[in-house]
């Protein structure tokens, strides 16, 4: 038996946000909801589900958002901190509240102190706190769980299959959409639900509008219906371009520049010069990363050592990147590549344009044969 205890399964953001349904429709209105992770799907059912559960218990409503141009963090201190005035208990809702976490000089922020301190009390009622910026292990997120209230981390779908399970229906974004078929009473396949998830990209509110199109289409054909407008990911394309998968590269180049892609705050981005400093700077980053690893292992060092040096994440998707990615090249190679992307970025930045043809070139360069693909 290993010395060291196993950390507790992290439920998933669907399975999450449907404990959290459960909970609500039976009545207990959890004291408070903290909603982390960059997927505004998630974060909104989970603030319309606690909403009208709030507003079904007689719950004073109090919404307050920062992008809201009359924001005020006074008013939403003063709510915190003072008795609600028309009701028994209020339901304070806070809305992109990443701008309010930041500490004033050593001390926690404003509103995070009073949102602790508001948890503390013995006041009933009901706080929701989304914050796309959070950490879980914050004080605020600490006082959330502390109170008995729920954490979700509203993170991204996979939309990758494990290498020991290639099949792309077994990837969260696909079961999602299956299930999402299902409860909109839609009849297609697997295979369907696979092909409108990769055309809509991972964006769980344009496969939801897309599989509503498909349930009127009639007669019509599903691809009449649901048109090809998934941009790739900037970091996958930059990871397929480090590791040298020539086909995955070149079709993700061509997407990108075609769709553009995703920002965090659920904009698309297509201009072009944006595109390429994202690019750049996560192919720049994997390749240093990369080359310093392979000269840690060329000198007799262990993986482990490799990724520390390296300077890469512990999440277990970074890791098997980085591991895959160091049985590709040596460590001169890598040097090599760096300097090739150096060379078109100087280019870039120099008034020349780089292109879709330039990448392609530069992914035709440093293709591998036989790279596997990670989780």
């Amino acid at each position: 038996m290993s010395s060291q205890a196993k950390k507790p399964r992290v439920p998933s953001p669907p399975e999450a946000v449907a404990a959290l349904r459960a909970q609500v429709e039976q009545g207990r209105l959890p004291r408070a909801v903290l909603l982390k992770g960059e997927e505004h799907w998630f974060r909104d059912e989970s603030v319309r589900m606690v909403v009208e559960a709030a507003g079904k218990q007689g719950l004073e409503l109090c919404r307050h958002d920062t992008r809201d141009p009359d924001f005020r963090v006074g008013a939403l201190t003063d709510e915190l901190l003072a008795p609600p005035m028309f009701a028994a208990a209020r339901a304070i809702i806070v809305r992109e509240a990443t701008p309010l976490l930041k500490k004033d000089d050593k001390d926690d922020a404003v509103f995070v102190r009073c949102a602790i301190a508001h948890l503390e009390s013995e006041k009933e009622g009901l706080l929701v706190v989304e914050a796309e910026g959070l950490r879980a292990d914050s004080k605020l997120a600490k006082a959330v769980l502390g109170c008995g209230g729920v954490l979700i981390d509203c993170r991204k779908l996979y939309d990758t299959p494990p290498p020991w399970k290639p099949d792309p229906r077994e990837t969260e974004l696909a079961q999602w959409t299956m299930a999402r078929a299902r409860l909109h009473a839609l009849k297609v396949s697997a295979e369907e639900c696979v092909w409108i998830a990769a055309a809509c990209g991972n964006d769980l509110q344009a496969v939801d509008a897309a599989l509503l199109r498909a349930k009127a289409r009639g007669s019509e054909g599903l691809k009449s219906v649901v048109g090809w407008s998934s941009g790739a990911s900037p970091f996958q394309v930059a990871e397929d371009l480090a590791r040298g998968d020539g086909k995955a590269s070149v079709a993700g180049v061509e997407s990108l520049f075609s769709h553009g892609f995703r920002g965090s705050d659920g904009a698309r981005e297509v201009d072009k010069q944006a595109l390429l400093a994202v690019l750049f700077g996560a192919l720049r980053g994997k390749l240093r990363q990369s080359c310093a690893g392979a000269t840690v292992l060329e000198r007799g060092g262990t993986v482990e050592a490799a990724a520390q040096l390296a300077g890469v994440p512990p999440n277990p998707r970074a890791r098997d990147e980085f591991e895959l990615r160091l049985r590709t090249r040596s460590a001169a190679q890598w040097r090599a590549q760096l300097l090739d992307l150096a060379r078109l970025e100087r280019r870039s930045r120099s008034g020349v344009e780089v292109d879709v043809a330039d990448l392609v070139a530069f992914a035709l360069r440093h293709r591998r044969d036989g790279v596997a693909r990670p989780r």
